[in-house]
C-alpha cells in the first residue's frame, strides 16, 4: 500500500466509477494531474450522463495527449475550458436527446462563438 498524498483532491469520488476510472486515465497520460480537478471540473462531469462524461474525457485526454505543463498558465483552468468545450460538443452530436433536466446553475463563462 503506502499512504496515499493528496487528501484535497477527494473530489472526483462523487463520479460513477466508470468516469472515475477515465479521470485517472487522463490523469495518467496526459501533463495534467489528479490535485489540477477541482469542484468545477466534477460539477461538469457529473451534470451529464456517464456515458457522455465517458465520450468527453476520452476527447479530452486525446486533444491534451501532447500538451506540456510548462505551456499553461494554470494547468486546471485549461483542463476546465477543455473539459467545457468537449462537453458543448458532446450534447451537440447526442442532440440533447431526452429529458436531461437539470439546473446546473451558476458561472458560466460565455465561450465565444469562433468555429473552424
Amino acid at each position: 500500500g503506502g499512504a496515499t498524498r493528496g487528501e484535497g483532491s477527494g473530489k472526483i469520488v462523487d463520479l460513477h466509477s466508470t468516469v472515475r476510472k477515465l479521470v485517472k486515465e487522463l490523469t495518467s497520460q496526459t501533463c495534467f494531474e489528479d490535485a489540477d480537478l477541482e469542484r468545477a471540473h466534477v460539477a461538469v462531469l457529473a451534470g451529464m450522463p456517464p456515458a457522455t462524461a465517458c465520450l468527453v474525457l476520452r476527447n479530452v485526454k486525446t486533444r491534451l495527449a501532447k500538451t506540456k505543463r510548462r505551456e499553461h498558465r494554470s494547468p486546471p483552468l485549461f483542463l476546465l475550458g477543455a473539459l467545457q468545450s468537449a462537453a458543448r460538443a458532446a450534447h451537440l452530436q447526442s442532440g440533447g436527446g431526452g429529458g436531461g433536466g437539470g439546473g446546473s446553475g451558476g458561472g458560466g463563462s460565455g465561450g465565444g462563438g469562433s468555429s473552424g
